[in-house]
């Protein structure tokens, strides 16, 4: 071949090439497009998540509530109107009379209970806001579970799919064998249930994986059928804060310190000021039933103190301090377990980086032996027995290494939600 038909077939390979080029991407391209990323997932169950959406609307109720209490400060202001009529008129009495009023109400002073129950208030939606946050990352770590669970479990259905390929064909050569007389009945019938087993295990793995993608379901709020890779980020001087159950915690035991002051508040006096302006309006009148006053203005101080109550408020308060006793327990026993957590999450870590190297040596060691068995069994080197353990050895090798690279990711994963991190800003 000249150098010139030389390239004019490197012309037309490349011709090809470009022809055949447009209709991959467009085959391709839907299916990529169609699978989910592991943080496009994440992005999608914190703003559908039912879960969260609870928790979101139940700090907005409590907003509420802290707005309400605030307003209770300021004055009230109210207008009300009468109208009184006597068909048979009374001495000195017109027949008609029109009232119309208004008043404003005030609390001067109330022992700053108002105060401590809108700072008890906002305590308490800071520690929902908090449980939310907590929920939230714990959702988070849930959906990568879920995600890394289910490529270990197609990783571990398409290792039973090449040996049931590999198999098969042998299936099929051991009965032609049989056929001719040169293997027992019983090799045709180990390698068909060795097969069978497999198909088995496939049956088995299907269902795990439906199962774990319902699961998932459960927490973003819609199906996903492909996913994308994803690779989390290996931690890098990462430093553990309070986690949010911590913090939430703490807003709780603050929000009891102030339900106490407000409780407390009882024994002190509370003066209410009450001024109504009225004007009045008659009709059917005369000198027998006059007119009368047309305006009043009324100023109303009252003052009120609690005398006795046998000692109720006061247990009341107490009650309420033993209960953020009981918090501040919860709030050390809640650290050390943070504590431990993170320390057990770093050790995960390097004994699955240990499990990987096994694993992947474990594997390269089993495909040799396999492929060398293999060539042994088709000469009859090696019987089936033999044949049959290399391949469960290469089949479960394959299945664990891909699961410890997927545990790595999960160990990660939990790492960064027990340090109280946002896992999302650690994925590629």
């Amino acid at each position: 071949m000249t150098d010139g038909q030389s390239l004019d077939k490197e012309v037309d390979v490349m011709a090809n090439i470009k022809k055949i080029l447009p209709m991959l991407i467009f085959i391709l391209l839907p299916s990529f497009l169609l699978a989910d990323n592991l943080k496009d997932l994440l992005v999608y169950a914190m703003h559908n998540n039912n879960v969260i959406l609870s928790d979101i609307f139940g700090q907005k109720a409590m907003l509420k509530n802290v707005a309400s209490a605030k307003s209770s400060l300021f004055p009230t202001i109210h207008l009300g109107g009468k109208y009184t009529r006597l068909d048979q008129r009374s001495p000195y009495r017109p027949g008609d009379v029109y009232t119309g009023s208004i008043t404003a109400k005030y609390t001067a002073y109330d022992g700053s209970k108002r105060k401590s129950t809108i700072a008890q208030q906002l305590q308490q939606a800071k520690s929902l806001k908090f449980d939310t946050l907590a929920q939230k990352k714990q959702l988070q770590f849930t959906i990568v579970k879920y995600y890394y669970q289910i490529k270990s479990l197609v990783a571990t259905k398409k290792a039973y799919e090449e040996a049931c390929k590999d198999l098969k064909a042998e299936l099929q050569r051991e009965k032609k064998l049989y056929k001719i007389g040169m293997v027992t009945y019983n090799n045709v019938q180990s390698i068909q249930a060795a097969l069978s087993n497999d198909i088995y295990n496939i049956s088995s793995t299907n269902y795990q994986i439906v199962r774990t993608r319902k699961m998932l379901f459960l927490q973003i709020g819609k199906n996903v059928t492909k996913l994308q890779s994803s690779v989390i980020e290996p931690p890098k001087n990462i430093q553990a804060t309070p986690n949010n159950t911590i913090k939430a915690l703490q807003s709780s035991a603050k929000a009891l310190s102030y339900q106490a002051q407000s409780i407390d508040s009882a024994y002190k006096p509370t003066v209410n000021i009450t001024d109504t302006y009225s004007l009045n309006g008659y009709g059917r009148y005369d000198a027998y039933h006059p007119e009368g006053q047309t305006n009043q203005n009324q100023l109303l101080i009252a003052i009120n103190f609690l005398i006795f109550d046998d000692g109720a408020i006061q247990q009341q308060k107490d009650a309420i301090l033993l209960q953020k006793s009981a918090l501040q327990y919860q709030i050390v026993q809640a650290k050390k377990t943070q504590s431990i957590n993170v320390e057990l999450a770093r050790l995960n870590i390097q004994t699955i980086k240990h499990q990987i190297i096994s694993s992947k040596n474990a594997l390269m060691s089993a495909q040799g032996a396999y492929s060398i068995v293999t060539k042994k069994y088709q000469v009859g080197s090696v019987d089936y027995v033999t044949y049959l353990d290399a391949l469960s050895v290469k089949t479960t090798a394959e299945s664990q290494y891909k699961q410890a690279l997927n545990n790595l990711q999960i160990a990660y994963a939990n790492y960064y939600f027990q340090t109280n991190k946002n896992i999302q800003e650690y994925i590629k």
